[in-house]
């Protein structure tokens, strides 16, 4: 692939982090009114009813197999979600930034016993920098392992294995179905899980549903859209590295948004994943040149 799409892949998904980091202040205050469950069932469902809406002309191009890989997706991402709002309630949100973030390690060795093959010193480099980052921005001195801790670590695992398989499924599949398909699985097992739980409930604040309907769409529908996108053209590894950077825009919108202060641990750790992100893309670009050839992404899993 060109570097120039890589590039521009890098970019587009730091801004989709961005977008991402913005969601941390109103989901605080609107789930103060909203149980969790039914926040990721509503936010998804309208995420897919925008998207469907959308683009419903493509419907007619849905085959078996985009809808098989579809629903893998689906499956990553819900567990994804329904084991984070399960563990925060057993865990700090500090233990659970950093043990969620080590998705950042869950992609490369995922892609180390399937591709059979180390990623390069620079970014394995870069993700180290990214993980110290992560614990000097969630360290609050508190290491004992809770029920919390252990559903927050298999949301990761879900998450890693979501950005790793998007890397995948995307090669000549047309990302606008894949995003869709996945996007409305999160929706079903989502609003079974609020109907079990009694939490489905639809009468909330304006607040609330500015909350809801800016998530839904921005860091919903047109974030898994350009991830599935932008995954076309770089790896999943370097993903995951720039994903990475959350917790530090939810930082500095926490910071804007809601006065919450910004401590030298935090931009010391805050500085270390930037710096992570930096000597992964440098190190790619570099070995890039010296090979003469376009970095590919990941093999595929037909």
């Amino acid at each position: 692939m060109g570097k120039y799409k890589r590039i521009i892949a890098d970019v587009v998904l730091l801004i989709i982090v961005l977008i991402w980091g913005t969601t941390f202040p109103l989901m605080k205050d609107a789930l103060k009114e909203i149980k969790p469950l039914n926040f990721i069932f509503i936010r998804f469902s309208i995420a897919t009813l925008v998207l469907g809406i959308a683009y419903w002309k493509r419907l007619k191009k849905l085959q078996p197999d985009l809808i098989r890989l579809g629903i893998y997706l689906g499956l990553a991402l819900t567990g994804g979600f329904i084991f984070q709002v399960s563990g925060l309630q057993f865990t700090t949100a500090s233990k659970a930034g950093f043990i969620t973030g080590l998705s950042v390690v869950i992609v490369p060795i995922i892609s180390i016993f399937y591709t059979k093959k180390l990623p390069s010193i620079p970014v394995l480099s870069g993700v180290g920098l990214a993980v110290g980052g992560l614990l000097f921005l969630s360290y609050d001195g508190n290491w004992t392992f809770t029920i919390g801790d252990l559903l927050i670590l298999l949301c990761a695992i879900s998450f890693g294995l979501h950005i790793f398989f998007v890397g995948q499924f995307v090669q000549k599949r047309d990302p606008i179905l894949l995003t869709l398909v996945q996007i409305g699985v999160v929706s079903v097992f989502s609003g079974a899980a609020a109907g079990v739980s009694g939490q489905l409930q639809l009468f909330y604040s304006a607040k609330v549903w500015w909350a809801i309907v800016y998530m839904a769409v921005m860091a919903t529908g047109l974030a898994f859209l350009i991830q599935n996108w932008a995954q076309q053209f770089t790896t999943s590894i370097r993903t995951a590295i720039i994903f990475s950077m959350e917790p530090v825009f939810a930082m500095i919108f926490a910071f804007l948004l809601l006065a919450e202060p910004i401590t030298g641990q935090s931009l010391i750790g805050g500085g270390m994943i930037i710096l992570g992100m930096i000597l992964a893309e440098v190190g790619d670009y570099l070995q890039l040149v010296i090979n003469n050839k376009g970095v590919t992404g990941d093999d595929q899993i037909s």
